[in-house]
């Protein structure tokens, strides 16, 4: 499991880097979770409706 585990917390921030930079990722040396935080300037009401929209 600690291996899975390594990979997962590997995986996420590079994922995020990748797919949403600017992210900052804190957390992930407690192992079971991350926080990312938005940039101070960025409208989360808005990222949250662009995404539904996108998903449907």
């Amino acid at each position: 499991m600690r291996s899975t585990y390594a990979a997962r917390r590997t995986a996420l921030p590079a994922a995020l880097a990748e797919h949403a930079p600017g992210l900052a990722v804190t957390g992930l040396a407690a192992g079971f979770h991350a926080v990312a935080r938005l940039r101070g300037t960025a409208d989360e009401r808005a990222l949250v409706a662009a995404r539904s929209v996108a998903t449907g």
